[in-house]
């Protein structure tokens, strides 16, 4: 689910620069600086943020947040040469780059005019790049990017000026598989950008006449009306080729390089393909020092230094043990080799809190208790929980997992054997610990707001044992019920066992507290398009009959505008940020068409139907409803509540598909939910506007050259256009010529 970037809520307040390995070296790199993670926000003070503008390659991640560098007219106040956000030398981040809410700022090589590498070795929610509400930008604009790696691809949301991304060639800055890893969201039609790359214009003769014509300076791509996108020789390949001059396309670089150069050694390159040993880039670290962080080598004896405090694996310098191994002293080991379980027991209540705190749950095959309560925005969240809980056996006492609104899924819990529930006594009795729940419960899970999934132990062949006292699912408001049933039939044994309250449902088994806000469809009523015009689609689908009415309270109508050839529309989930790309409308059921005639009101005989006309006749096959015998009228008049619901979904653009959706109202999440099926339909074409931009030139005494562009608005296809001609006569007037 995307982004789930809820970046509304991060505040940035840190600016890192950590110096980990200065080093003077030749050519690509006459100044070299590596530091650590960067982030900078509006709360960053000047000198952090003047230590991080001399780096080079950060080795980490790169966030700028909540800044105003600008409105887009005037002088940037904090970005560019003259200001405090600038990074003149930066080529490469191992990581990835995010922008969240940069206002002002129009083009990105105001922040960084070099970059030229993002690794990916680490994403944010998969993505290498991220820009989100960048609400000024107009280009991308980085004429040195050549290689955007890792899973993760590129991510632009809310910018609205954004133009030149048909212009630029992205399969060779993401590789073959850019298109699946471009994910662009509410931005303007590209269409609607003039996009001209760099040029001039010129005199061009044609004929007799002499026209100016633009002419680009690039071979056929650009990042914006500056740059050119240089494209090295393909034969190249991920070494690239000269970054200092473009007429320099088939000077491949070593083939140690990436993305780049400006010499023909291994010395000259903007990043290192394998790894980096001081000035140059190898495929291999040689004797003596340890591979870092997947493309840096680092010398043995620094590995296990304090100032990093790793571990030595192989000829690997790592943070921590992999599964299957265990430190002794500085080394990583593996426990078949020495013959020792990898298990150990973490003696205390673990609480969660931050990505600190689940470095001490690694290696952990049994904890006393353990409370996860994550505090937002932490990065890899997935990746990390992952790595921490892979180990996790056995809980003695109890699980908690509340108020963490970046979990989505517990998957990272599937290894789970046995919660004991030690805390609670032996001679207590079944009934008792029913009646005092909250302190007798041993699996807590409750107001984790997005938690979507739980997980999944039978895979592996094994059900998670609950030796002792009760289970809990409560106020999750994205976790479906039939989730949370389903979980505990198939992957729990209760000793105790448990009750429908203990799922979340009332005493009469009405409805849940869990999944108020999801889209929990466990069946889907009929939706059906009955008729359509050029610019509205009349909807009709069966009332529901709940247990109690009261709690029905109307209808949302989703649809949104299909265009051609665009892949196969899903539902929307209306709790997650997709749900935006779909209009929106909230009705009764009302079934306000009456079954009957219409009367003629204008006593002028009856209207014509044409072809864009639409009409609700007496012809009950096309009526709202199957009949009115069947249906009834109660919608018209009456106490009853309609059988049928008809909706009129107006202002659509003609000749155009739409998919639609309901999903009723329900102020309580019932035991089953329901929404519509998912209905396509098109509109009927429309006369289209008149032809753009006619004109006429003479060609002699009896013909005109007529020309003109399509129709601004077709609203259908436009298959032939008909011309008029009508002769105006033209005055005589005779002049007499005296001499």
């Amino acid at each position: 689910m995307w982004l789930r970037l809820r970046l509304g809520c991060s505040l940035l307040l840190c600016c890192q620069a950590v110096l980990l390995a200065p080093t003077a070296s030749n050519g690509a790199h006459d100044r070299f600086k590596l530091c650590g993670s960067v982030s900078i926000s509006v709360y960053t003070d000047s000198e952090q943020i003047g230590a991080a503008s001399n780096c080079t390659v950060i080795n980490g991640h790169l966030m700028i947040s909540l800044l105003n560098v600008g409105n887009g007219t005037e002088e940037p106040e904090i970005a560019g040469p003259k200001g405090r956000v600038y990074f003149p030398y930066l080529r490469e981040v191992s990581e990835y780059v995010l922008l969240y809410r940069v206002s002002g700022l129009t083009s990105l090589d105001q922040l960084f005019p070099k970059l030229s590498v993002v690794r990916g070795m680490k994403t944010l929610d998969e993505y290498s790049f991220v820009l989100f509400d960048v609400l000024h930008l107009t280009s991308i604009g980085l004429p040195w990017l050549r290689h955007i790696g890792g899973p993760g691809g590129l991510r632009v949301d809310n910018s609205p000026m954004l133009c030149y991304l048909n212009t630029v060639h992205w399969s060779r800055v993401l590789g073959p598989r850019y298109a699946s890893l471009m994910h662009f969201n509410h931005l303007q039609d590209q269409s609607q950008c003039s996009n001209p790359c760099p040029g001039e214009f010129t005199e061009v003769t044609i004929g007799s006449s002499v026209k100016r014509a633009y002419k680009s300076h690039c071979p056929g791509h650009c990042w914006n009306q500056d740059h050119c996108q240089s494209l090295c020789s393909e034969s190249c390949g991920e070494a690239g080729c000269r970054v200092d001059n473009a007429s320099l396309a088939n000077s491949c670089c070593h083939a140690n390089c990436l993305a780049g150069c400006d010499g023909p050694s291994d010395r000259n390159c903007v990043a290192c393909r394998y790894f980096r040993f001081n000035d140059r880039c190898v495929s291999a670290c040689p004797p003596g020092h340890l591979e870092l962080d997947g493309w840096l080598c680092v010398p043995s004896e620094q590995c296990t230094r304090a100032h990093m405090n790793r571990l030595r694996l192989g000829r690997r310098c790592v943070s921590d043990c992999p599964a299957g191994h265990m430190s002794t002293g500085d080394y990583c080991v593996s426990c078949v080799e020495v013959g020792q379980p990898c298990g150990k027991h973490c003696p205390r209540t673990m609480l969660i809190r931050s990505a600190e705190d689940l470095k001490e749950t690694r290696g952990c095959h049994s904890v006393d208790a353990l409370v996860i309560s994550l505090a937002d925005d932490i990065p890899d969240l997935a990746a990390r929980l992952l790595e921490a809980f892979s180990s996790l056996k056995e809980i003695r006492k109890y699980l908690t997992v509340t108020q963490s609104r970046d979990l989505t899924s517990l998957s990272f819990l599937s290894g789970l054997r046995l919660i004991g529930g030690e805390h609670i006594s032996n001679t207590t009795s079944l009934e008792n610990r029913h009646q005092s729940q909250s302190n007798n419960i041993s699996l807590r899970i409750e107001n984790t707001d997005f938690l979507q999934a739980l997980w999944n132990g039978t895979a592996s062949g094994h059900r998670l044992l609950v030796a002792r006292g009760g289970v809990l699912f409560h106020r999750n408001q994205r976790l479906c019920p039939r989730t949370v049933t389903q979980f505990v039939e198939n992957n729990l044994n209760v000793t105790d066992g448990f009750s429908p309250s203990d799922l979340g449902y009332n005493s009469a088994h009405e409805y849940n507290s869990n999944g108020n806000l999801a889209l929990c469809i466990e069946s889907t009523f009929n939706l059906t398009v009955v008729l359509s015009n050029a610019s509205a689609l009349l909807l009709h689908w069966p009332h529901l009959s709940i247990g109690d009415a009261r709690y029905l309270l109307g209808y949302h109508v989703y649809y949104r505008l299909v265009p051609p050839d665009s892949p196969p529309v899903s539902y929307a989930d209306p709790s997650t940020c997709e749900i935006r790309q779909w209009h929106t409308k909230f009705t009764q059921c009302v079934n306000e068409y009456s079954f009957e005639p219409a009367s003629d009101r204008t006593s002028e005989g009856s209207q014509p139907e044409g072809p864009y006309y639409c009409h609700l006749g007496g012809n009950c096959n096309k009526c709202v409803g199957e009949c009115a015998a069947a249906n009834g009228t109660a919608g018209l008049a009456g106490d009853r509540d309609p059988v049928q619901c008809t909706f009129l979904i107006g202002g659509l653009k003609p000749a155009s598909q739409y998919a639609v959706f309901v999903v009723p109202h329900i102020v309580r999440q019932m035991k089953v939910s329901v929404q519509s099926r998912l209905a396509v339909a098109s509109t009927k074409p429309d006369y289209p506007s008149p032809p753009d931009k006619l004109k006429g030139q003479p060609l002699g005494p009896d013909r005109i050259l007529l020309e003109w562009q399509p129709p601004l608005s077709p609203n259908g296809n436009v298959t032939h256009y008909l011309v008029w001609l009508n002769e105006i006569p033209v005055q005589q007037v005779c002049f007499a010529l005296f001499i």
